[in-house]
């Protein structure tokens, strides 16, 4: 049996090493004790934390809590629990209070016991803060996220996610929610691809479209990586899904711009290879019938035949440029129209005239049916409507063999003098197929376009005079049936003219020959040679008194200094173009007539001409007989 000594000795041992627990511990320990509370001991720890206890009992900051745990026995448990101020730093501690009672049961103090958690918090923090910006910089490049639990088949969905896929705030995400959300066509491939992930453990990227609960189709662009466990098997499937239709549309439109820009290069290299021919043809026959027209021993009959030849040559090519500038125009939005009174009748009859003779040659009849009440006048476009029509009765004689074809022309009132004119050109041609319909109307464009067809023509026809007929107001349509023939309609509205006189044929105004220009004193300004021995000679040979300078500088100086009755004005010349020497010479005082002499064919550049001061109009190539009209109807003016 152990001694009082020993067992004191012992107990003294027991103490030291509960002290050396109570002050080495790592957590933060104080005694309180009595009703006062007063501080009976405290650790190194304690003490550190809260240094002013030491003076001042009342600066514990636990002291409401151990005050409420000693009068009701009731141990005080917090965690995270934040204190504040003071002279120690703000931190976090798990704490733990409880009530010591003594021998006789009765209350003698508390025990408080706080655990340091602030590091613990600080990192969850930074973690939380470092997670918040991840899922900013997700939601500010349009990033949605998701997260699959693989274990407990769950789904989590970032807001975003949510947004793009149109699932409501609160409703919960399920695996067959999100299958069913992708379109039925993408769902296996889409599954494939993940299964593809899991196994192979490669990250998984895929595009795919989904169908939103309003209906709306979206695709979208996802990529997720799996994480595997120790023995492993995938537990978790993460990654982003980002909206991408309008990326998509962007991409589709421009492969689709692309495509049509390799078409219409196909289709232009074609057009050009037809092109060269059209206009080799007849430059090849204007060059082969000058040449023997210089070998000079030829007859008078083979001379006009080769003339006539040349002529001819020259105006078909002539047609050719003007219809390859009048499309290029139209596709540029710059095509203007005029409103004048013109004579409906003699357009029509002028259109036919020009193709009786290959209409005959060919063995086909040309006939005009114009119903009853279609007036003689109306207000449109007459260099257009003769365009259209020429191209439309220039076709059907093309491709009629055998039979007719015939220029119909109706009208049906509108309301007050605005009349609705059809005008169908119908042929007993060989027809057009649908699929040969489907491009009739496009630019460069023919149903033939092998080197080996059989009729000739640059394409261009049909496509203008559709364009030409929508400028105007109206429509060019057709409807065809194979080997039974062809009918082209041109539909537009027209204004006629209350009052329905014929006007006097304008072309009566020049004579057929003789000296009826003689007295007229013309300047011709123009920078071309051939041209001014061109013009000079026909003009001479009808009495006019020509001179020739070659820029407009000098036009200027010898108008103002001597008498002119007429000034042909070309408009591109070096030094000073046509159109500032006309404002020159208005500036000065100058009234004689000014005719702008061009290449140009198009509204805008005679409106150029008109606003400098010209007069007129003429355009190269010249047409003789409307030279000699023009300078006739000046003169007769003038004196």
């Amino acid at each position: 049996m152990k001694t009082a000594r020993e067992l004191t000795h012992e107990l003294q041992l027991e103490r030291q090493k509960l002290e050396k627990i109570f002050q080495e511990s790592p957590a933060a320990m104080a005694l309180w004790r009595g009703d006062d509370l007063a501080l009976e001991k405290a650790n190194h720890l304690y003490t550190d934390y809260f240094p002013r206890i030491l003076s001042v009992q009342a600066a514990d900051p636990f002291r409401d809590r151990c005050e409420s745990v000693y009068e009701t026995g009731e141990p005080y448990i917090g965690h995270e629990i934040c204190i504040n101020g003071g002279e120690f730093e703000s931190r976090y501690f798990d704490i733990s209070i409880v009530r010591i009672d003594g021998p006789d049961k009765r209350p003698y103090g508390v025990f408080n016991h706080c655990v340091d958690v602030t590091g613990r918090i600080l990192s969850r923090k930074a973690l939380e803060m470092s997670q918040e910006q991840f899922y900013l910089a997700l939601e500010s490049g349009k990033l949605g996220f998701f997260d699959r639990d693989l274990i407990n088949d769950t789904t989590i969905f970032s807001d975003r996610m949510r947004k793009d896929w149109g699932i409501p705030d609160g409703v919960t995400v399920t695996p067959e929610m999100v299958t069913m959300a992708v379109h039925p066509d993408d769902r296996e491939l889409r599954a494939a691809k993940i299964e593809a992930a899991k196994e192979q453990r490669k990250p998984y990227q895929h595009e795919f479209r989904i169908i939103k609960p309003d209906g709306t189709l979206r695709w979208m662009s996802s990529s997720g990586h799996c994480i595997y466990g120790k023995c492993g098997r995938p537990y978790r499937f993460f990654g982003t899904c980002m909206d991408i239709t309008d990326r998509k549309k962007a991409s589709d439109e421009l492969r689709i711009a692309k495509e049509a820009a390799e078409q219409a290069n196909e289709t232009k290299s074609s057009f050009l290879a037809n092109m060269s021919h059209e206009i080799r043809t007849p430059l090849g026959a204007i060059i082969g019938f000058t040449d023997l027209l210089r070998e000079g021993n030829i007859s008078k009959s083979e001379r006009a035949r080769y003339t006539e030849i040349i002529s001819k040559s020259a105006k078909g090519l002539a047609a050719i440029i003007d219809d390859i500038l009048d499309l290029s125009k139209v596709e540029a939005g710059h095509l203007q129209t005029e409103q004048t009174e013109l004579d409906l009748r003699r357009i029509i009859h002028d259109a036919l005239d020009l193709f009786e003779t290959k209409a005959k040659s060919k063995g086909v009849d040309l006939r005009l049916d114009i119903g009853a009440g279609v007036p003689d006048r109306i207000c449109s476009d007459p260099t257009r409507m003769r365009q259209i029509l020429i191209n439309l009765i220039g076709n059907a004689v093309k491709f009629t063999s055998k039979g007719e074809v015939t220029l119909r022309v109706r009208t049906t009132h509108v309301h007050h003098d605005l009349h609705r004119l059809n005008v169908d050109v119908i042929d007993t041609g060989p027809g057009i197929s649908p699929a040969e319909g489907s491009k009739l109307f496009t630019p460069f464009t023919q149903a033939d376009n092998s080197t080996t067809r059989k009729h000739g023509g640059t394409g261009l026809g049909l496509a203008l005079s559709k364009k030409l007929a929508q400028a105007m107001g109206g429509d060019l349509s057709f409807r065809s049936k194979v080997n039974r023939g062809t009918v082209f309609s041109l539909t537009m509205d027209a204004r006629v003219p209350a009052r329905q006189e014929s006007r006097p044929d304008h072309q009566a105004c020049a004579p057929a020959g003789g000296a009826y220009l003689r007295g007229m004193n013309i300047l011709l300004a123009d920078d071309s040679v051939d041209n001014q021995i061109l013009i000079n000679t026909i003009l001479s040979k009808h009495g006019a008194s020509v001179a020739t300078v070659e820029n407009g500088a000098e036009a200027v100086r010898r108008a103002l200094n001597e008498h002119f009755d007429l000034i042909l004005m070309d408009i591109q010349m070096p030094v000073m173009d046509g159109n500032e020497a006309t404002k020159r010479l208005r500036k000065s005082g100058y009234d004689k007539p000014i005719y702008a002499l061009t290449a140009h064919a198009m509204v805008e550049e005679r409106e150029k001409s008109r606003d400098a001061g010209c007069d007129g109009h003429l355009t190269k190539p010249l047409d003789m007989k409307r030279l000699l009209r023009t300078v006739s109807e000046a003169g007769h003016r003038e004196h």
